[in-house]
């Protein structure tokens, strides 16, 4: 067992890695931007030491074990640089979720839910659909529905919403806040997936 702790070390260190840039969103809305330049600092200082010490490792000990886990290692790097990781996890979330997002939906029309401040509302139920745990509703009336679902919601940058529309693209134009929309992806019938600005 002694033999293989490096091999296990290496491939649970590599395994946190991958959860952090999996959870990455989620961390800099509960802990804001300076988190980022921080914790990506500390990440790069674990790949380079890791690296170090198994190429010293190979050094001195040809030791299959230790080439795996510079493999091993070098494949995290790999795929933490050039997976998007962000768009495969919205993907995913979005057909995961579609019936609890339905559900949100018909509360906030029903007026179930009440706002805390302007027009956010903090779910009470399924709060993982936000990255915040927060929507915010631009709109709620006989004339339409649309209510924004953060999944990156920027402070110094852009923001990403997951927004559904009653009333289409046209809606999301009519409630433009000081925000202004870089983008606008159309995902299915009522549902948009739009970048602003700020």
């Amino acid at each position: 067992m002694k033999k293989y702790y490096h091999l296990i070390l290496v491939i649970i260190t590599c395994f946190i890695i991958l959860l952090y840039k999996w959870f990455l969103d989620n961390l800099i809305s509960l802990f804001s931007i300076i988190f980022f330049p921080f914790s990506l600092i500390t990440i790069i200082i674990i790949f380079v030491n890791l690296i170090k010490l198994l190429s010293n490792r190979l050094k001195k000990d040809k030791n299959i074990i230790n080439k795996v886990s510079l493999y091993i290692v070098y494949i995290t790097i790999f795929i933490f640089v050039f997976i998007p990781f962000s768009t495969i996890k919205f993907n995913l979330e979005f057909k995961l979720f579609s019936k609890e997002r339905d559900i949100i939906i018909d509360k906030i029309k029903n007026n179930e839910f009440k706002y805390y401040y302007d027009k956010n509302i903090k779910l009470p139920i399924y709060k993982y659909l936000s990255v915040d745990g927060e929507v915010y509703v631009y709109q709620n009336d006989e004339d339409g529905t649309q209510i924004g679902f953060w999944i990156h919601r920027g402070v110094l940058t852009g923001s990403e919403e997951l927004m559904y529309s009653s009333n289409g693209e046209k809606l999301i134009k009519e409630n433009e806040t000081d925000h202004p929309i870089k983008s606008i992806k159309k995902l299915n019938k009522y549902w948009y997936y739009v970048i602003t600005e700020y």
